[in-house]
Formats: structure tokens, sequence, C-alpha cells
């Protein structure tokens, strides 16, 4: 069995939550604050079995829409370009843990 760790940024939560119950997850989803994203976040604990470790992690990366940003790239010593609407993942940070024990009392 494992434990699923996700942080997501707080505008991305939403998205998440849907995914997951929509497909039969289980979670518990906790308001958070930390240096992560450097602001407001949301915490999802997810206990799975082995298994199904990669179609959650699936659904958590397809959840969270690519985002546009734009980015300063060095073209050469003294000259600097920018490289719009680059497509990249927003934020989301996720451990997978081993878990020992579990127990429903």
């Amino acid at each position: 069995m494992k434990m699923i760790i996700t942080v997501v940024n707080i505008g991305d939560a939403a998205n998440v939550n849907k995914a997951l119950i929509e497909s039969g997850f289980k979670a518990t989803r906790m308001s958070t604050i930390g240096a992560f994203f450097k602001g407001r976040n949301e915490t999802f604990l997810i206990g799975i079995n082995d298994e199904k470790v990669p179609t959650a992690i699936n659904l958590i990366e397809k959840a969270i829409p690519k985002k546009k940003r734009l980015k300063v790239v060095a073209v050469d010593d003294n000259k600097f370009d920018t490289v719009n609407n680059l497509s990249i993942k927003s934020n989301a940070t996720i451990f997978v843990l081993n878990v020992d024990m579990f127990l429903k009392v």
C-alpha cells in the first residue's frame, strides 16, 4: 500500500479533486500554507494500492492545466531573447510513500 501526498496550487485544487472523485479515488483534502508555492495550497492525502499509483498520478497530471508563461532565454553572451507562450505545467508536487500499516478503527 502507498500514500500519495500531493501539494497543488490553490487554483488547480478543484480540478484535481474532481478528477479523483470521478475516478473513484478517495482523498483527504486540506488547505495548507508553505514554501512549496509560496502561498496557499491544497494538499491531498490518498491511500492507495500499489498497482493504482500510476493511474492516480496520471489523473493528477491531467487535471492540472498547462499555463502560458513568458520565459527569458540567453541567445549569446550579451543578448537575451524571449519565448512567448511556453507551455509548462503549473505547480504540483507529488510524494509517494510506503505504508507499513493501514487501519480503520
